[in-house]
């Protein structure tokens, strides 16, 4: 985990701009609802949340991206990025290395319905695995799988990172963004997080990170940051809505908040 605080991180984020962004999150109006899964019926009742409106199954995603092999947070990452690449074909036309992609991700969802039935079974582990466990899980535990799915439809053949901190995730990509343009390994930064409530212990474990009364929403967020040694429009002192909490994408979202004020100050 990272030893400063969100405000310190807003203060390091001053040598990049952002170019291109894009937003998932549920509407304002959307109506929160007490989280269920039909395989753990003891789970807390009192966890609040909002989802996307977005089905993982049918939703349009970029050419070439395999549907099957993605967790529904690697869905929603691919999802959010599919316009990024209009802005970024100037810089892979001119050097296809000068361009990286850095994601915040955690890892996909067990397959906890083979564990249930492995659970009763009389069956040994070996066996009960091997008639039980859906191949295609293996894929959705890669948390290296979406961004390396991105990056070949994308034709981005600089560095390609996946975060997979459930604290700092999001804020690590960013701030690894930024060192790699400062330095000038890189020119442009496609930066992009995901978080989903597939996972009902990833639920439970951001929920007990959500202050009182605070909304655990699925969120997905894509940036796309240039370096700016002179000015930055991410620098700001906006503060976190104490309404909703976005898991590991929570940094993206504490950026578009910093991204709108400057906006506001500047007109």
């Amino acid at each position: 985990m990272l030893a400063y605080s969100v405000k310190e991180f807003r203060k390091r984020i001053q040598m990049a701009q952002i170019v291109w962004s894009q937003y998932l999150r549920p509407p304002a109006k959307a109506a929160s609802f007490n989280f269920k899964s039909d395989l753990f019926p003891k789970f807390p009742k009192d966890i609040l949340v909002k989802a996307l409106d977005i089905n993982h199954t049918t939703v349009e995603l970029p050419e070439g991206i395999t549907r099957r092999t993605l967790s529904r947070a690697g869905i929603l990452l691919a999802y959010v990025c599919r316009d990024s690449l209009e802005v970024l074909k100037p810089f892979i036309a001119q050097d296809p290395f000068s361009v990286g992609l850095y994601s915040a991700i955690e890892s996909g969802p067990v397959d906890f319905q083979a564990a249930q039935i492995m659970n009763k079974s009389d069956k040994s582990f070996s066996e009960g695995y091997r008639e039980n466990v859906n191949p295609k899980m293996y894929f959705h535990s890669m948390p290296s799988l979406p961004a390396a799915h991105l990056s070949i439809y994308l034709g981005i053949q600089g560095r390609v990172a996946a975060f997979t901190d459930s604290v700092s995730g999001g804020r690590m990509a960013i701030l690894q963004a930024e060192r790699d343009l400062n330095s000038g390994q890189i020119q442009a930064a496609l930066v992009c997080g995901a978080f989903s409530h597939e996972n009902p212990f990833v639920v439970l474990r951001e929920h007990q990170r959500c202050e009182q009364g605070q909304i655990l929403c699925e969120g997905a967020a894509a940036v796309i940051l240039v370096p700016d040694s002179e000015k930055s429009i991410l620098s700001g002192s906006a503060q976190s809505t104490d309404a909703e909490r976005f898991g590991n994408c929570q940094d993206f979202f504490e950026l578009e908040m910093c991204k709108t004020e400057n906006m506001s100050r500047a007109k």
